[in-house]
Parts: C-alpha cells; sequence; structure tokens
C-alpha cells in the first residue's frame, strides 16, 4: 500500500471563525499534519495524506488502515 488519504467535508453553521486540522489517530500517535482549514458557511473538503502508519512510521497495511480513526480536529 502506498498511502492513505483521508478527506472531510466541513462546513461551519454558526456565527464567529472557525478552523480545523483533518487528523489521523493511531495507536497512541495522532497526526495533525497540514495546515489549517478555516471553515466558512458553504461545504469545503480538507485533505490529509499520509504515506506511513503514524504509530510506527512502517508503511501502511491494510490491519494498520482498519485500526486507525480519521477525524478533524478544531484548531480555533
Amino acid at each position: 500500500m502506498l498511502g492513505v488519504v483521508g478527506w472531510v467535508r466541513t462546513r461551519k453553521d454558526d456565527g464567529g471563525n472557525r478552523t480545523i486540522r483533518p487528523s489521523i489517530n493511531s495507536g497512541s500517535t495522532i497526526d495533525t499534519g497540514g495546515t489549517d482549514v478555516a471553515l466558512g458557511n458553504n461545504n469545503q473538503y480538507a485533505m490529509l495524506q499520509s504515506l506511513t502508519y503514524p504509530n510506527t512510521g512502517a508503511p501502511w497495511s491494510v490491519a494498520g488502515v482498519n485500526a486507525t480513526e480519521f477525524g478533524v480536529k478544531i484548531t480555533n
């Protein structure tokens, strides 16, 4: 397996500013690589690409993907 790409579709439905980052939780490691994405009132997408399993640095395996949680971290 060459890598994993996580996509999230986001939208802000309240006032004020809000930023997020896509995140990968694998074992005891949380990878929030990339940059903050400022949310707007319309749907938009954010992506996080990972070429290695964040918990070990080894190449991804099917079992590693299945054991990993993908989501977002609110940064502001």
